[in-house]
């Protein structure tokens, strides 16, 4: 496979030098492509001018020379006078974004002027219909959002006109396209990608037949409502630990202690049953591209892998609980959303773990109990419906109790995504594999779509998946779910 890939040391960025297999794909890709989004439904996000002085806040609706895009402090906004807040909205940032997610808590407010607001209120910014997606990225981030939303200039809005756009999204963040964004695009740029307006203007999109659409439709669903999952969990689990917690320990003091386990100490008064390190001090010291922490929840197990450029994994390190509660409680913890990322072993083991006290191994369990409970309730207040949640052998999933069932299901919903745009583009599995080596950054993952692959014709993996998920084949007739607003069924005529 060496000999299929760029040359070394410009995977990712700079001047790419392509193999005939790679430029064989691209072509067939390119070639299947019937729809292109139009230049002029592509926006940029909003221009901004910050201000300091909250006395040129007073005079908002006064401001010239361009300058009508303020985004103030809390405090100033305070200083608008009564009768001046339709020109105030919500403003989000660009780490707000995830592919198939975006927060619904502003991080700001954004105040326009008469002429700005006006200009600016009934454009795309407040369109139901609209695409968001962010340029400077790792991988591409594309997602649906119908809420009135204002970002910045380093984000882009899409109108996509005549199409779900819960399609384009599912097409625009797999990993096909991410390959074409690196190598047809060729918008790589360092460790990450540059996706501007000529790229998503480019990008060779293929327009689906009503049951594909429907199929794609459903899986993007899928993938929103477990990305959103998996964020509230993590979100009310933060809440509780702030508020429940007596105080905070590294990690590394937690094995620490442990070890008295095997030295007389009572089993109830540990965390961890077995620690093992896989790495060398040196690797354990090591800056990796990122750590892969995989959770067994029947094993009560942790494992965590160093991940380097080329998206290999190196085992790093394994830790076994006694309680499946207290693994729960470590890996919410590892994968807190407002933490730094973790790059080291070491940075790993000094990560904070909110305990209560006193003997915290039998205490601590009643964070994850506390956040399980309103886990349920947050489903119920979301919407997050059981059918929503789908595993890849067709068999419908309850209601996620857990971060674990979740995060299962959200990796087997995007390899599904996967395998149905690998088979709309026509793709071999050889091609496929060249895909995933290409980009992926787990190798891991790569590996699971080709085990699903083995055995299986690509080009029958939608028919698969539709009779898996729905018993609908290809001699069928597909019942419309009215979910595209362009639908044109003959039920809605009527």
């Amino acid at each position: 496979m060496t000999g299929m890939r760029p040359r070394k040391g410009k995977r990712l960025g700079g001047d790419l030098t392509l193999s005939k297999q790679y430029k064989s794909i691209l072509n067939k890709i390119t070639s299947r492509s019937d729809y292109k989004i139009p230049a002029g439904k592509i926006s940029r996000g909003v221009m901004l001018s910050r201000y300091e002085a909250s006395d040129r806040i007073k005079k908002i609706l006064g401001v010239k020379g361009g300058e009508g895009v303020l985004l103030p402090a809390e405090a100033e906004l305070n200083s608008i006078t009564p009768g001046n807040e339709k020109s105030i909205q919500p403003f989000y940032l660009g780490d707000q974004i995830d592919s198939f997610y975006h927060e619904d808590k502003p991080a700001g407010k954004l105040i326009l002027d008469a002429k700005k607001s006006a200009a600016l209120e009934n454009g795309i910014f407040m369109n139901r219909r609209k695409i968001v997606s962010v340029s400077a990225t790792r991988y591409p981030k594309f997602v649906w959002v119908e809420l009135p939303y204002f970002m910045d200039e380093h984000t882009y809005y899409i109108d996509p006109e005549g199409i779900d756009p819960r399609y384009l999204v599912a097409i625009l963040n797999s990993s096909l396209m991410w390959f074409w964004f690196v190598y047809g695009a060729k918008k790589a740029r360092g460790k990450g990608l540059k996706i501007d307006a000529e790229a998503i203007k480019w990008a060779p999109l293929v327009k689906p037949d009503d049951r594909i659409g429907s199929l794609m439709i459903r899986l993007s669903n899928e993938a929103s409502n477990l990305k959103k999952a998996r964020r509230g969990f993590l979100d009310i689990w933060k809440n509780y630990s702030e508020y429940m917690m007596s105080e905070s320990v590294k990690l590394r003091e937690i094995l620490a202690e442990d070890k008295k386990c095997s030295s007389g100490k009572r089993l109830d008064d540990c965390w961890t049953l077995k620690t093992t390190f896989h790495s060398t001090p040196d690797v354990r010291r090591k800056s990796f591209e990122n750590l892969v922490i995989e959770a067994n929840s029947e094993k009560k197990s942790i494992m965590v892998y160093g991940q380097n450029e080329g998206g290999f994994l190196t085992g790093l390190f394994g830790i076994v609980f006694i309680k499946k509660e207290l693994m729960l409680h470590v890996y919410c913890a590892l994968n807190d959303p407002y933490a730094p990322p973790l790059r080291t072993l070491t940075g790993l083991l000094n990560t904070k773990i909110p305990i209560l006290q006193p003997d915290p191994a039998k205490q601590t369990v009643e964070i994850v109990k506390a956040v399980s409970w309103d886990f349920r309730n947050y489903v119920s207040a979301e919407k997050l419906k059981p059918h929503d949640f789908r595993v890849f052998n067709g068999e419908t999933l309850s209601i996620p109790k857990d971060l674990f069932s979740i995060e299962k299901g959200l990796k087997e919903t995007l390899e599904k995504i996967d395998l149905v745009v690998f088979t709309l583009y026509g793709l071999s599995k050889e091609e496929v594999r060249t895909i995933l080596n290409s980009i992926r950054f787990d190798s891991k993952y790569g590996q699971e779509v080709l085990d699903h692959l083995s055995g299986i014709d690509p080009r029958s993996v939608v028919e698969e998946l539709l009779h898996r998920e729905w018993g609908i084949s290809e001699h069928e007739e597909a019942v419309c779910n009215h979910e595209h607003n362009n639908c044109q069924c003959d039920e809605t005529k009527s």
